[in-house]
């Protein structure tokens, strides 16, 4: 028998998703930028930006005719086989071996289009494989099984969500508002790292809770079976509505399947907005004459920065609003979170890119615009021959901070040096949660603080920075910088960057510095 790996041939998965229709050519691009920078599969990247949905991969795979797809349950993975890939590739790749039929090793992955993954686990096992695709949450649960002491160690990791717990019984007196607190921790929890969804299940080891945070699955309380029930009648009263936590306005969609065990309940999250306004934003009172000067009377391109898309979508409506109480002329997507008083609401087409919607808009001569992400590049380009025609564009970029925004811009750009030239700067702003005053030094186990749910944490701190290009390091940023090099830059110029301004809460003993590490992993 040879050892030679079999390959299945390159899906080229974003071209069949644009065939198929389910994606714009921008919107492919903007996912393979996100994908370099999280280090995600292509796959991931799409479904955690929302583009498209893990049926739609599996139906994009599977057109090919020789992907074929798994319904990957508990009892097909046999333990001796599924061992023989190394826990660090299983989940590097998303992938797990499953069995062995007919002198080859059936593996089951997130995309088995990927030849170089599909090659680096056949040389691994040593023997042939059969690559087949299964949904990644469905793959890491499995992961999860076959190697149970090191998906514990993971769960209590430095990098795991600090609202690790393990919870005794349900109290007799009060259980559901009890699971109520709970369920709110869990809520704050999945928006400060900016998951998806979080889940309840009733395992052999009693309700796990875990959050989806860009399609992975991250261990994040264990609890007293009893709790589950009572959790999933506190979601099932929340669901439908929206809540607000720590300023941070969420819809919540709630699904439940029950198990031989009980219940499990799956938390599909949406954020609606946050309470982040441009005046409350911790900038020196120079920062904020700046800004103003920007928001009420030029032009060019201001890129507001945040790590979700509910912080940039509401900081850039603040903005607008801002603008618009100037006197300016707003356009707004009819996505905005935050409507300016008296802006032009323009109605997002799926079938057109938002390069199109704005060359239509910039036919109106408006003042300011604000429109959203932008994605690929040739919004960023659109974006940018708009600021140059003399409109304020305030555009929304997930990155960590404003040079890491530059630095997409200058990537996207077809004109770097043009870019530049008109970019105004950048306006970011960061969450962190700050320590809880009821339990923090108090020699006590912190699981049982009713103030924050055992989590040692209760609210949240915003931290922000102003990066002004108006002065040299405009012209260091067509020398090719990348992030990195665009903060050295700034900071050689005498710039505090974000993360520098996020210790000083430390230091004010408002948070401490795992926090802040989390908060910049998320």
């Amino acid at each position: 028998m040879s050892n030679t790996p079999t390959l299945v041939r390159r899906s080229q998965l974003g071209e069949l998703l644009l065939a198929e229709g389910k994606l714009s050519r921008e919107e492919l691009e903007a996912a393979l930028a996100y994908r370099e920078e999280r280090g995600l599969k292509l796959g991931q990247a799409l479904v955690a930006l929302h583009l498209v949905t893990q049926q739609d991969l599996a139906t994009a795979l599977r057109s090919q005719g020789r992907i074929h797809c798994l319904n990957l349950t508990p009892g097909l993975v046999e333990l001796d086989v599924a061992r023989l890939l190394p826990e660090s590739m299983a989940r590097q790749f998303v992938a797990v071996a499953v069995h062995r039929v007919a002198g080859r090793i059936t593996v089951a992955m997130e995309d088995p289009s990927e030849e170089y993954d599909v090659a680096a686990i056949a040389v691994a096992l040593g023997e042939p494989v059969f690559a087949v695709h299964a949904d990644p949450e469905r793959i890491l649960d499995a992961v999860g099984r076959v190697y149970p002491r090191a998906a514990v160690a993971a769960s209590t990791s430095a990098d795991a969500p600090r609202f690790t717990l393990v919870r005794g019984p349900l109290p007799e007196s009060g259980p559901d508002e009890a699971a109520e607190l709970l369920v709110r921790a869990a809520l704050r929890e999945a928006c400060t790292i900016g998951a998806e969804s979080f889940h309840v299940e009733c395992t052999e080891r009693g309700a796990e809770m875990s959050f989806r945070v860009v399609g992975k699955r991250t261990s994040a309380a264990l609890l007293a079976l009893e709790w589950a029930d009572a959790c999933t009648r506190a979601l099932l009263r929340l669901a439908g509505g929206t809540i607000d936590l720590d300023g941070e306005s969420l819809a919540i969609e709630v699904a439940t399947l029950e198990s031989v065990l009980g219940p499990c309940t799956r938390v599909a999250l949406r954020a609606l907005g946050s309470n982040l306004r441009v005046e409350d934003l911790p900038l020196e009172a120079a920062e904020h004459a700046i800004l103003d000067s920007w928001l009420t009377a030029e032009s060019g391109l201001l890129l507001v920065v945040g790590s979700t898309r509910a912080h940039t979508s509401t900081l850039a409506g603040e903005c607008a609003v801002r603008a618009a109480s100037a006197g300016r002329r707003v356009y707004q997507s009819d996505a905005s979170l935050v409507r300016a008083p008296g802006s032009v609401v323009v109605r997002r087409d799926p079938r057109r890119g938002i390069a199109e919607d704005l060359r239509m808009i910039a036919e109106q001569a408006p003042d300011v615009v604000e429109f959203g992400a932008l994605a690929g590049s040739a919004a960023w380009n659109a974006a940018v021959d708009l600021a140059r025609a003399g409109t304020l564009v305030v555009a929304h970029v997930e990155a960590r901070d404003g040079s890491a925004a530059l630095a997409a811009m200058l990537r996207n750009a077809e004109d770097p040096t043009g870019a530049a030239a008109v970019c105004l700067g950048t306006l970011a702003a960061r969450s962190v949660r700050t320590t809880c005053e009821a339990c923090h030094g108090v020699e006590a186990d912190v699981a049982s603080c009713t103030a924050c749910s055992g989590t040692g944490c209760a609210g949240t701190a915003t931290c922000a920075e102003l990066l002004d290009l108006h002065g040299p390091l405009r012209t260091q940023l067509t020398r090719g910088l990348d992030a990195d090099g665009i903060r050295a830059a700034a900071q050689t110029l005498g710039f505090t960057d974000l993360r520098t301004r996020a210790r000083r809460l430390v230091d004010a003993g408002r948070t401490n510095a795992r926090e802040i590490e989390r908060a910049w992993k998320a």
